[in-house]
């Protein structure tokens, strides 16, 4: 690689390097030549987890030149990785009993945290950020989202962000053409207003773990039924709207004879109806999170798997790759004119 010309080697670098910033770092180690070639594109996609590492990675960016400071895929989260992902050869029960000795993290609502390693990080990199996944289980002083974001086509973040306890409010991303919203708290603000707001321009909207006691479900319900009306004059969600998923989160309930039921609540056969009314087949309804009672202990910050699989979906997305948006046939529970559950029956 030391006489491949610099064009190829930018070409490389770019193809290469979209993972949680693994293939940076170890480019970096190959020669010096390869070092100085690769490192405007050493920070192109990282994932970084907890405090510690945020802090840390703000330094960096501070110190390093502007133009090496091109971050484009962003996974950030306020946990630290062995709370999110499990250790090699590692399974639930092994992960459940290390973090017992730990103590699971327990949210004070009346703490807020320091929002400042994380809108430093953004100060850096905005101008460049293309996706960004952002899982923050705290409360924070500041609204971590509260500059533009003028590249930023991609976006995963908890619904709480769509209405912040202040004033703030997350900017608008005219870039912005796909975003997937998980419930953690309740939706109390006008969700499709929120997203026509954020992003106008939007094709591409995932609400995922939606559940039937959340306020703002029904909301949700109110802006699908507008947006099925002819014409959409009134309809709340953005125009531009090509593909809507919703993915319900339900207590796993079976039937007399031991087979799951998918569809347990009145918001769930609301969805279903609206799903299988949209003749544009915009709206899919997907099979719902599934999760024991046993998972009451751990709650979401003990669903290790699924954050697992949202890390997972942002690298195939960086790879080129559909990653969540790549719905598989046996993934949906109603589309237009079908229902898995009257199929199987």
């Amino acid at each position: 690689m030391n006489s491949c010309p610099i064009e190829i080697l930018g070409l490389i670098f770019i193809l290469a390097c979209v993972d949680d910033g693994y293939t940076g770092r170890t480019l970096s180690l190959v020669s010096k030549r390869i070092r100085t070639s690769s490192r405007r594109y050493a920070f192109q996609s990282i994932a970084l987890y907890g405090s510690h590492q945020l802090s840390a990675f703000a330094g960096v960016l501070e110190r390093v030149e502007p133009q090496h400071r091109r971050v484009r895929n962003l996974y950030l989260t306020d946990r630290r990785r062995v709370w999110m992902e499990y250790k090699t050869g590692q399974d639930r029960a092994s992960w459940l009993r290390e973090r017992i000795t730990e103590d699971f993290h327990i949210t004070d609502p009346a703490r807020e945290y320091s929002s400042d390693a994380i809108l430093r990080i953004f100060r850096c990199i905005a101008p460049t950020l293309s996706t960004l996944t952002l899982l923050l289980f705290d409360r924070y002083d500041e609204m971590t989202l509260a500059m533009p974001f003028p590249a930023l086509k991609e976006l995963t973040i908890y619904g709480s962000l769509l209405n912040h306890h202040g004033n703030a409010e997350v900017p608008q991303c005219r870039a912005l053409r796909r975003l997937h919203i998980v419930q953690d708290f309740s939706l109390r603000k006008s969700v499709p207003r929120a997203v026509s707001r954020v992003a106008p321009s939007l094709t591409h909207l995932r609400i995922s773990r939606l559940v039937s006691t959340g306020l703002g479900s029904g909301d949700i319900v109110h802006g699908l039924e507008r947006m099925l009306k002819q014409p959409q004059d009134d309809a709340v969600f953005p125009s531009s709207l090509e593909h809507i998923f919703v993915q319900m989160s339900q207590q796993e309930v079976f039937d007399h004879s031991g087979k799951s039921q998918l569809l347990t609540s009145p918001l769930a056969h609301q969805l279903k109806d609206i799903a299988m009314r949209d003749t544009r087949r915009r709206v899919t309804l997907l099979k719902p999170h599934l999760w024991s009672p046993a998972d009451r202990l751990t709650g979401r910050d003990g669903d290790v798997e699924y954050y697992m699989g949202i890390k997972a979906e942002w690298e195939r997305r960086n790879a080129g790759l559909g990653g969540l948006w790549d719905v598989e046939k046996s993934d949906v529970l109603a589309s237009y004119e079908y229902c898995a559950e009257e199929t199987r029956s």
